[in-house]
């Protein structure tokens, strides 16, 4: 049976690539892999939730659990390697697991993997600051071993001139108001990890043995609850005051990042360039700048693909995929024949929202 998130994860994956990717490209997605293919794959296979909520995901781990899955039955290996398909007892264990163990409501990897974890460690070591200011410690090894968050906490401090006991309250009554709508482990998990004057924050798996979980579901639930604080804090300013002081120079990491290479793309694209123009520039395959095309087009809400698919052909594509009930290129393509190419429908697919 399964018995972490982090199973869990890989069989979702496994069902949505239905054979159409390998067990590697679940890696880069759980890990976050900031190249065009694993940012278009979690997106037209509904999986972007689960970009880099493993960061610290290793090769051995993720065949470990395929290793797993397949004794239990829940997957078979196809022909092409490292290609795998759910069986219905998979489909059923995962059904049964997510009664179980619900998927935390506000996970979001794709929105917050570059934007969290900043606010998480301004955060940890503000507070950790604020507690030994509070019971009279002058000196202490910070929690926070980057030297920008330092210096960023360092200046909050400075700035801010409210008595000290006063703002540790503060931070405390809005932290309670954002974790009482929390399930009970992800509240613990949240503040165990936390680290003040007579204690350091627990480990993920010192957690876990705490409260009876594994540790990958420890990270997990820890994650949907950091993404649901800063989603909620970003929506409510004024009722989260001191914790949204944390967030507002970050807010431009909410935009959704291109790679590096698309953005040179895009740069050749504002000049007028071409596709097969750029390609050749740029001694890229047509394939790849269209990759890059499709990036860009999902990223950026005022990209144009008009110069690509016009709008009756666009429109084709959309009721295609809305009758099919499916985000399959294969099946969209057959549908359609020969109107439309396999970067078009992509294309299409990328900005009609249909896969955000």
């Amino acid at each position: 049976m399964i018995t972490s998130y982090f199973q869990a994860a890989i069989l979702q994956c496994i069902e949505r690539f239905a054979g159409q990717r390998s067990i590697y490209g679940i890696y880069h997605l759980l890990k976050g892999k900031k190249s065009s293919q694993t940012i278009q794959d979690g997106q037209l296979f509904d999986l972007s939730i689960f970009f880099a909520v493993f960061p610290d995901a290793k090769r051995s781990s993720i065949e470990k659990a395929i290793n797993e899955l397949r004794q239990y039955g829940y997957i078979n290996k196809l022909d092409a390697e490292y290609h795998y398909h759910i069986t219905s007892s998979g489909k059923d264990s995962l059904e049964q697991f997510y009664l179980e163990n619900p998927l935390p409501a506000d996970l979001d990897g794709w929105q917050f993997h570059s934007f969290a974890p900043v606010f998480w460690d301004r955060f940890t070591l503000l507070v950790q600051s604020l507690s030994n200011i509070v019971h009279g410690v002058k000196s202490f090894y910070p929690i926070q071993k980057n030297w920008n968050v330092q210096q960023w906490v360092k200046a909050y401090l400075r700035r801010e001139h409210t008595e000290r006991t006063y703002m540790a309250a503060k931070f405390y009554e809005e932290l309670v108001m954002l974790l009482e709508t929390r399930q009970p482990n992800e509240r613990d998990i949240f503040v165990l990890k936390l680290t003040g004057s007579r204690r350091a924050g627990y480990t993920n798996e010192q957690i876990g043995r705490m409260i009876g979980i594994p540790a990958a579901n420890v990270r997990f639930l820890f994650t949907g609850t950091l993404h649901y604080i800063v989603k909620t804090v970003l929506a409510n300013e004024d009722k989260y005051p001191r914790i949204s002081a944390l967030i507002g120079d970050l807010t431009g990491l909410e935009e959704k990042p291109l790679t590096n290479s698309a953005r040179v793309t895009l740069k050749y694209i504002n000049d007028g360039r071409e596709l097969p123009e750029i390609a050749q520039i740029r001694r890229l395959k047509i394939s790849t700048i269209e990759d890059h095309i499709v990036e860009i087009a999902f990223s950026l809400k005022d990209f144009s693909i008009e110069r690509y698919v016009s709008d009756d052909l666009a429109a084709v594509i959309i009721k295609v995929a809305a009758d099919l009930r499916t985000k399959q290129l294969k099946e969209i393509k057959q549908q359609i024949d020969h109107t439309a190419s396999y970067f078009q429908i992509r294309l299409v697919l990328a900005k009609m929202g249909d896969i955000a």
